[in-house]
C-alpha cells in the first residue's frame, strides 16, 4: 500500500508546505479568494504582481 500524502487544508498548511518544499518562493495568501483572484481583487492582485515582476524579471540585452 502506498503512503498517503497530507493534504493541507488551510492557508497555514499551504504556507508551511509550499516554504518546505520551496524555500525561496513568494508566499502571498489572500483568504477566501479562490483561482479567480485576479477578477475577484485585482485591485490587491495587479499591483502585487507587478511588484513581484519588478523584483525579479531583468531584462538582459
Amino acid at each position: 500500500m502506498a503512503a498517503q500524502w497530507p493534504v493541507p487544508s488551510t492557508d497555514h498548511d499551504i504556507e508551511a508546505s509550499l516554504r518546505d518544499h520551496l524555500p525561496a518562493a513568494v508566499v502571498d495568501i489572500y483568504p477566501g479568494v479562490g483561482h479567480e483572484m485576479l477578477w475577484a481583487i485585482p485591485d490587491q492582485v495587479i499591483p502585487r504582481f507587478l511588484d513581484f515582476v519588478r523584483q525579479h524579471d531583468e531584462v538582459r540585452a
